[in-house]
């Protein structure tokens, strides 16, 4: 339980009120989104909208559903921040309105991926998503990395990644620097809040139905997820979040949760 708040929620804290005090004082960057945007042009196009896709609900918690054989913490924590990422995302983007980088600059002046929009910028709501999942695990498995390499790594990978998830935001034109950083330390919190509801009611989250309430929930948001993306640029990562709840289904009916959750 967090009887006492982790330094990272006080850093993300303090993070995000500083990115709404920017973004109300200053504005976004249209200097710093051009660099980003027209840097990351360089690499191809596919790549960007596969990482992008990390920072869907739904692709997310489909990848993550085979951590859940081994440890099931994040994963837990990830559907229990849920509530708090989504509500949280919509009011702060309905709250500020703000313009996105399409809606601003012109044409020529940014790269653009997959679908143009110019609406409810501030916060990046893939960022909050990616975020939330490196919270859920750095914070969810933090008790094992200080017996484990292969847990520390683990925690350091996902965190990368969730960093490309924001920069990929940048990268397909989708919202400015300020509204990832946003993203990101909200996106934190959340997830936090996350870890913190399952450590302090462990009894409700490791009855025995709940893995297959949470696997079931995973396999209906990768189908919906798949079904969404399968045709676009990065439509990789919708075939491989598929595969990914599929593989965790097959083994849970080969194998079953013979041992329970393992926390």
């Amino acid at each position: 339980m967090f009887l006492i708040p982790h330094l990272s929620l006080w850093i993300a804290a303090l993070g995000l009120v500083s990115a709404v005090t920017w973004h109300v004082t200053l504005g976004p960057s249209a200097e710093r989104f051009t660099w980003l945007n027209q840097l990351a042009s360089h690499w191809p196009a596919a790549w960007w909208d596969g990482i992008t896709h990390l920072g869907d609900t739904q692709i997310a918690l489909a990848l993550m559903l085979p951590l859940m054989l081994w440890r099931a913490t994040p994963v837990l924590a990830l559907v229990a921040a849920i509530p708090a990422g989504g509500l949280g995302s919509m009011l702060l983007k309905a709250w500020f309105d703000s313009p996105r980088p399409a809606a601003v600059l012109p044409p020529d002046a940014l790269h653009v991926i997959g679908r143009v929009l110019t609406q409810h910028s501030f916060p990046s709501g893939h960022t909050i998503t990616a975020f939330a999942v490196a919270a859920a695990v750095w914070l969810g498995l933090r008790h094992q990395a200080t017996a484990s390499r292969m847990v520390q790594t683990l925690r350091v990978l996902v965190l990368a990644v969730a960093c490309l998830v924001a920069l990929s935001r940048v990268a397909v034109g989708a919202h400015w620097p300020i509204d990832v950083v946003a993203g990101a330390c909200f996106g934190w919190l959340a997830g936090a809040s996350g870890v913190a509801l399952v450590q302090w009611r462990p009894a409700f989250w490791y009855v025995s139905w709940w893995p297959h309430a949470v696997l079931a929930l995973g396999l209906l948001l990768a189908w919906t997820g798949w079904s969404k993306h399968h045709l676009a640029l990065g439509g990789w990562m919708a075939w491989l979040a598929l595969a990914a709840a599929m593989t965790t289904a097959g083994l849970v009916w080969l194998l079953g949760w013979r041992d329970g959750l393992r926390r």
